[in-house]
């Protein structure tokens, strides 16, 4: 890092905050106007050459009635590598998400074409065994099943553009 009288006296683009002369009498300017300036995600080198983000406050008051302007440089370095991760985070649960959604959709699609053979077989069963008590308690109780299975494979779309499993 720089020693205090490294900084004391430079103007903001000798210590390279902003990015040139130009923009730091803009900077200046601002914070005459407005009594504070305030920036965010600035890049400085520090005398190592490694590259840091930092933020940077400025504001103007008063001391022994002259008019002092107090500077703070604040490492944002480790914030700012922790919002890009959580930005990536939550790309990646999204994705996640979505592709849950398309498998929940695609599995119950798979799920529901064996059973309409079923189906058609306790059909032809009730028809060819007409009558007879105990096929049909039999033929019931399938039909009971098939028809859970069915419901718990139906997917609803809710508002939010979610899929849930219902049983």
């Amino acid at each position: 890092g720089y020693s205090h009288d490294q900084f004391l006296g430079k103007e903001l683009w000798e210590i390279g905050l902003l990015r040139d002369e130009e923009a730091s009498r803009e900077a200046f300017r601002t914070l005459r106007e407005t009594g504070s300036i305030r920036y965010e995600h600035l890049p400085l080198r520090s005398k190592g050459g490694k590259h840091q983000d930092v933020e940077f406050v400025s504001n103007v008051y008063v001391e022994n009635d002259r008019q002092v302007v107090q500077c703070n440089i604040r490492d944002i370095t480790e914030r700012s590598r922790l919002q890009r991760q959580v930005q990536e985070q939550t790309a990646a649960l999204a994705d996640l998400d979505r592709r849950k959604d398309e498998f929940l959709a695609t599995l119950a699609h798979e799920l529901r074409n064996p059973l309409a053979p079923i189906r058609n077989s306790l059909h032809i069963l009730r028809l060819t065994t007409s009558g007879d008590p105990a096929t049909e308690q039999v033929c019931e109780m399938i039909e009971f099943v098939l028809y859970r299975k069915e419901g718990a494979m139906r997917l609803e779309r809710g508002q939010i553009g979610r899929a849930s499993c219902r049983e």
